[in-house]
């Protein structure tokens, strides 16, 4: 049995048992559904007369129970540094606020921030990170999907979501072609507090130089940005995988190199770079046993 809102009847129906008015041949679905349940008031109250629930009058639960798992470097890594991240910005220390005094345009108040999920598609790891920082009580202004297949249709299907799993307030998405995204970053983030950049099983070599060299600043101190994608083991190791394509694999050394690497562009008051890496280590998907990296950085 499934439970179902009423309004999301039709498209549950078409999720769950295929388009009647589909004539093509559809693969058959891993799943059989003997009954459909209308999420109402009269639902639960014949529940809770059956002893099946207890319905409180306190507020639901919250974040609501997951299906689905978000990115293992977003739940257990990029999460609790956003949390730090974001709650020290709402509450500076006296040493930072001596700091922020002496360059001022690197303050950031908390309030205002962006977070940036590149490649996002669904948006579970939108709605995941939303959701955690709401309940915890960070404030921060959004979580920004971007994906170059937001058309108004994909739009309202992500928006749906996240309204759905209560964060559609603080959520929100934009239509951007990633490909090409590199020649106007700078101009894009001029005017946006952006806090931590995200690729989850998204790799453009251009774009990602783009923001480890940070050219003319418009990313500022204490961003972060945070890649998890496949990735060789070590060194001159073999890919035995037909997806993806071995020349989209990352090499073992490959973000620590990049983003140790000194930029002309940038100075760097004696550091050794312009990017303090957090997290650099292997780890395996949960499907198919290929590894990939996860590598977290924050620019000094």
């Amino acid at each position: 049995a499934t439970v179902v809102c009423s309004t999301d009847l039709p498209e549950a129906s078409s999720f769950l048992l295929g388009s009647k008015d589909n004539v093509r041949k559809r693969a058959q679905k891993p799943w059989l559904v003997k009954n459909v349940l209308i999420d109402d008031t009269g639902l639960w109250e014949q529940a809770e007369k059956l002893g099946l629930v207890r319905v409180d009058e306190e507020e639901p639960i919250y974040p609501l129970p997951r299906l689905w798992q978000p990115d293992k470097m977003v739940e257990t890594v990029v999460l609790s540094l956003l949390h730090e991240s974001l709650t020290s910005a709402q509450h500076p220390s006296k040493k930072q606020k001596r700091d922020t005094t002496k360059d001022a345009h690197t303050t950031i108040e908390s309030s205002d921030c962006e977070i940036w999920d590149l490649a996002s598609g669904a948006g579970r790891d939108v709605a995941f990170l939303a959701e955690e920082l709401k309940a915890a009580q960070v404030p921060f202004q959004q979580m920004v999907g971007v994906d170059h297949r937001y058309n108004a249709k994909e739009q309202g299907i992500v928006n749906g979501f996240w309204e759905r799993r209560g964060v559609g307030e603080i959520t929100s998405c934009i239509k951007l072609d990633l490909s090409t995204l590199e020649n106007g970053l700078e101009e894009l983030l001029q005017n946006r507090k952006v806090v931590a950049l995200l690729a989850v099983r998204f790799w453009k070599p251009s774009l990602v130089e783009a923001i480890a060299r940070n050219k003319n600043g418009s990313l500022k101190s204490g961003t972060i940005f945070a890649i998890s994608h496949f990735c060789k083991p070590y060194d001159g190791a073999p890919w035995n995988f037909a997806h993806p394509t071995e020349k989209t694999v990352l090499q073992r050394n490959q973000m620590k190199e990049l983003f140790e690497s000194k930029s002309e562009d940038v100075v760097l008051d004696g550091k050794d770079s312009a990017w303090e890496i957090l997290r650099d280590e292997i780890a395996m998907d949960s499907d198919h046993g290929r590894t990939m990296i996860h590598f977290v950085a924050r620019l000094r």
